[in-house]
């Protein structure tokens, strides 16, 4: 059975059957510019709204994809 695994990651098919959603698929991995690029924007909407960057340890900034304030009334 773990060779069946190995074989199948080898040749592409990964451990994933054919009748999954693609909501179901693995994100694609994301560059480290990539990250960097959502911190930054972070800590400018932070920076924005609150006129400082001392950021509590345990805060999360949300905010979308295009770098928008993030709402939970969509």
């Amino acid at each position: 059975m773990k060779n069946q695994r190995a074989a199948a990651r080898r040749e592409g098919r990964g451990s994933l059957s054919e009748g999954c959603r693609e909501s179901q698929l693995p994100r694609p991995r994301r560059s480290r510019a990539e990250k960097w690029a959502d911190r930054l924007a972070a800590a400018r909407q932070f920076h924005a709204r609150e006129q400082h960057l001392r950021v509590p340890r345990k805060h999360v900034e949300r905010f979308d994809a295009l770098g928008m304030p993030w709402s939970s009334s969509a």
